[in-house]
């Protein structure tokens, strides 16, 4: 079996709120992501990492937000497994746009965006698009006087890299915050994944799980 574990942060480092109602705000970005493999006896070796940090300008107004970011990638074969496939150097840097529109509140969003590469490598298509939806209910009661909502998630992925690429994630699952006010959540959810692998060292493989 295979495990993934991932770690990161967005921090909004200045907001600009102007007597029109919108909402303004710049901030950084920092993920990593990693990939271990299952041998027994509690042994979990790295098959690979991935590094991202970046920056991000958004725009809200209403129902309408707006979001240019600026990130870099990095990723790096896991070292037990340099006999088995060819080690190469993995890095992207890209800028992109999305659009996202709530119709209902915070209970539904729809978005969409595209994205280039002015640095890649290995070199490749630099075009990259993406779209997808998220679908809340209503909030309500749920453990110790937290909030509780159920949520479904869609996203795909369009990336001419590698011959043309097509990756969908499909998300459902419980989100509880402490108040509804609360701009943080836990969720617990299943996932399933389609497509390409997102790891860097792997981006050519087929994968599903």
């Amino acid at each position: 079996g295979r495990f993934e574990g991932s770690i990161g942060k967005f921090i909004e480092l200045l907001q600009w709120i102007p007597g029109d109602g919108s909402r303004w705000g710049w901030g950084i970005e920092g993920d990593s992501f990693i990939e271990l493999d299952s041998l027994g006896g509690g042994v979990f070796p790295e098959r690979v990492s991935d590094w991202y940090l970046g920056t991000y300008f958004s725009e809200k107004t209403g129902n309408l937000s707006h979001r240019l970011e600026y990130l870099h990638v990095s990723s790096h074969l896991g070292d037990e497994l340099f006999d088995q496939y060819e080690r190469f150097i993995y890095t992207r840097e890209s800028f992109r746009y999305t659009l996202s529109y709530y119709p209902l509140a915070d209970q539904i969003r729809v978005y969409g965006g595209l994205g280039y590469y002015p640095h890649m490598a290995p070199d490749d298509n630099r075009l990259f698009a993406h779209l997808g939806a998220e679908i809340y209910t209503q909030p309500g009661a749920f453990l110790f006087g937290t909030i509780g909502q159920g949520y479904f998630s869609y996203d795909l992925k369009v990336k001419g890299e590698a011959g043309g690429v097509a990756n969908q994630q499909f998300e459902w699952g419980l989100q509880w915050k402490g108040t509804p006010e609360s701009n943080s959540a836990v969720r617990l959810a299943l996932i399933y994944f389609n497509g390409n692998s997102e790891y860097g060292q792997f981006y050519l493989f087929p994968e599903n799980h």
